[in-house]
């Protein structure tokens, strides 16, 4: 397993911008069939912890909902979102408002 690509978002957002569209379409492309594309979604601990529980969940899902309309039958996706964290930076909260694709590989 591992990180392909980090897709960085604004406070609140969870909008993909025209550069993840493509960066994610150019990944998508690359993988091959069998492997599990994983959409990681994170928000920061700035603000509500429920509402940031679903924009996780909400950032998680547009990265994967675009990568299941652009994927090949042989490949898989899904949608992981794990709430607040600082693990990214602890002093700047915005660096942890993002999504991080993973690609698993398929066992041999």
């Amino acid at each position: 397993a591992n990180v392909l690509k980090t897709l960085n978002f604004a406070t609140g957002s969870s909008a993909l911008n025209p550069a993840d569209d493509e960066a994610i379409r150019a990944l998508v492309n690359d993988i091959p069939d069998g492997d599990l594309i994983l959409a990681i979604g994170y928000a920061s601990e700035t603000g509500n912890v429920d509402s940031n529980r679903t924009l996780s969940s909400d950032r998680a899902t547009a990265a994967a909902q675009l990568i299941s309309s652009i994927k090949r039958p042989g490949q898989f996706t899904q949608a992981v979102y794990l709430g607040q964290t600082d693990r990214f930076s602890s002093r700047i909260p915005e660096r942890n408002q993002l999504v991080e694709i993973w690609r698993i590989r398929k066992k041999q």
